[in-house]
């Protein structure tokens, strides 16, 4: 999961720079969100309500001298208290979406309407990674709009 959460953070940060149109290439300091990864557990295995997971645990060589982490938050989704924060990730999941997507394509707005309405937040993760090594607006526009079919 940390890998998969390293792969979301880049999506994240290259819509966040293509939106404010900085230089990735610039030799100032570029000030960024700072990122929060987590994941919600709706398994049926026996885990504990919350474990945080680290990149460097899947490092072939494990000496401990890493200079790059990414920790991604298991959290329960039954548990009551992780909804909120459940439903504050499906929002902000689904902005950072919209966002990368207009950052890369110009899509009906038939497309960016069943994003911004899509609730399921297994559907919004699916459509970011896909959206990650996607070259085309039209397979991008036909996976979108198959779901609400």
């Amino acid at each position: 999961m940390p890998l998969r959460g390293l792969i979301y953070i880049n999506m994240v940060y290259q819509g966040y720079i293509a939106q404010h149109h900085l230089d990735l290439y610039s030799s100032t300091l570029l000030k960024l969100p700072t990122p929060r990864y987590i994941v919600f557990y709706n398994g049926t295995g026996n885990e504990p309500d919350q474990q945080e997971l680290r990149l460097s645990d899947s490092f072939i060589q494990q000496d401990g001298s890493y200079y790059l982490e990414c920790r991604a938050t298991v959290l329960k989704r039954e548990r009551e208290q992780n909804a909120q924060i459940l439903q504050k990730h499906i929002q902000s999941t689904r902005q950072l979406l919209l966002q990368f997507l207009a950052s890369r394509w110009q899509l009906p707005e038939e497309v960016l309407k069943r994003v911004s309405e899509e609730t399921d937040s297994d559907t919004l993760a699916a459509w970011a990674s896909f959206a990650i090594g996607c070259d085309s607006a039209k397979e991008m526009e036909k996976l979108i709009l198959e779901k609400g079919k």
